[in-house]
């Protein structure tokens, strides 16, 4: 079974396929890893599918600015994402403990997932349009492989920010 730790110092790319669908995809070379569309209600829900495993995330409520990550299927969220106040990062708490940030740097066009000991274990680099970004990880990292999805999340925070602080008018992605 494929990790992300075997693709450690790898570009891979998250794209659009075509401007008409709701659809992304994370890319190595010509091999899709994961894909993330919308669905429910309104496109309250964003499905993730990597490495055959199947994700949710959705905001628990609509006033909420925290996200919730569950797998498909089940009831209860076993992560979230929460904004550190008005800043420009965000801290994953994943089971048993463990954290993660996400550091925004809007400006440049790029934006990272750290450990709390400030290690870079994924970095982004988004272009003019919400259309391609590349994501490198930057070393391997069991919290990478055990819990994936995190990159989708990364990559969809910024254009949920971006969507709505209307950096943007195009339609939601996911």
């Amino acid at each position: 079974m494929k990790v992300l730790s075997d693709l450690a110092g790898e570009t891979l790319i998250i794209r659009q396929p075509s401007l008409m669908q709701n659809y992304y995809e994370l890319r190595h070379y010509e091999e899709v890893l994961g894909t993330i569309k919308s669905d429910g209600l309104l496109n309250t829900q964003r499905l993730v599918n990597i490495f055959s495993n199947q994700f949710e995330f959705y905001r628990p409520n609509f006033f909420s600015s925290e996200f919730a990550i569950k797998e498909t299927l089940k009831e209860l969220p076993y992560a979230k994402y929460r904004n550190d106040g008005f800043k420009f990062r965000g801290t994953i708490y994943l089971p048993k403990g463990q954290r993660l940030k996400l550091f925004f740097r809007f400006f440049k066009g790029t934006f990272s997932i750290q450990t709390d000991n400030l290690q870079i274990l994924a970095s982004f680099k988004y272009y003019i349009s919400i259309e391609r970004t590349t994501v490198k990880i930057e070393q391997k990292s069991k919290l990478l492989d055990t819990y994936p999805w995190i990159i989708f999340l990364a990559w969809y925070l910024v254009v949920y920010r971006k969507l709505r602080y209307g950096k943007y008018l195009l339609h939601l992605p996911g």
